[in-house]
């Protein structure tokens, strides 16, 4: 009986919770209406171009002058290990 009700709950929430998704859009969007790969993507090729030209250089520097070329760098939203494996594929 116990089991039974356990059960009936979780099936409860879980159609709340996709009919919650499905009316705020999430399910056919994703989480956000702004995509973050570009700005994943353009970091990991600022740190590629950091390592192959610029390695020695101010960091910051670099980056600022990247930036204005390519607006969607997104650094620190991620640890930098990642950005650091990115560019050596």
């Amino acid at each position: 009986m116990a089991r039974r009700l356990v059960d009936g709950a979780m099936v409860l929430l879980l159609a709340a919770a996709l009919t919650l998704q499905w009316r705020a859009g999430s399910i056919l969007l994703g989480s956000s209406l702004e995509s973050d790969q570009s700005k994943h993507f353009t970091s990991g090729v600022m740190v590629y171009d950091y390592l192959r030209h610029g390695l020695g250089s101010n960091p910051v520097k670099f980056a600022e002058s990247f930036e204005v070329q390519y607006p969607l760098v997104a650094i620190g939203q991620w640890p930098p290990m990642y950005y650091a494996i990115q560019s050596v594929y």
